[in-house]
């Protein structure tokens, strides 16, 4: 995953959620169709819930530079190359 700290990338936000921690970030822009990048909230000093804002491009696609924010992290998720509809399940035997 790619992560720079203390920036993130505005004008492309299609979601904003407060949650718990990072993954529950993470996973949110994984079930989304349209989220390829996210900006979190790594310190929040208020409350135990952080902001997660889904972004729909990522910094190389929008073109853009990122915005200093303090606390903050802009994140991309890593596609794994494989197809998931071949996984071995935890059930299953692998021969």
């Amino acid at each position: 995953m790619l992560c720079l700290s203390d920036e993130v990338l505005e004008g492309h936000v299609i979601a904003k959620f407060f949650v718990p921690s990072e993954l529950d970030c993470l996973h949110r822009c994984v079930l989304s169709d349209n989220c390829v990048s996210f900006n979190y909230q790594r310190l929040s000093f208020k409350s135990t819930r952080r902001t997660c804002e889904l972004n729909d491009v990522t910094l190389l696609s929008s073109g853009e530079t990122l915005v200093r924010r303090n606390g903050y992290s802009y994140k991309e998720p890593i596609e794994l190359p494989y197809d998931v509809s071949n996984r071995v399940h935890l059930d299953q035997k692998v021969e």
